[in-house]
């Protein structure tokens, strides 16, 4: 029977997230005390730079984001930069023309060595 984790929570350009785990799609290696995946989402109303801060910072920069964008139609763009143990920055632009077409940016966060 699979273990019931406690929930994630994050802070997002000034809002907190928290993302409840689900023991099937997250794994502790060695029954450690935390995920070793994190997740959440980003709504990007404007063009920008939108802070992610973890909680619970990995022990080191070591781990992989996966961005993906909502709202196509308008050519949503989604970068990941400044990676640090405790959280990373989502630039978001577009590139569509007319004006600032809100989506929402689904980010997951996995450290390297998780089986």
């Amino acid at each position: 029977m699979a273990e019931r984790r406690a929930a994630t929570t994050v802070k997002v350009a000034g809002m907190i997230l928290t993302h409840k785990n689900d023991p099937n799609s997250h794994h502790t290696p060695g029954g450690g005390s935390g995920p070793t995946i994190k997740s959440g989402t980003v709504n990007a109303t404007s063009a920008g730079t939108y802070p992610v801060s973890f909680t619970t910072a990995f022990p080191d920069a070591n781990y992989a984001i996966e961005l993906t964008c909502s709202n196509t139609s308008k050519g949503p763009v989604a970068l990941w930069a400044s990676k640090a143990a405790g959280g990373f920055d989502i630039i978001a632009s577009q590139s569509g023309g007319g004006g600032f077409l809100s989506f929402n940016v689904d980010w997951i966060a996995t450290a390297y060595n998780d089986p």
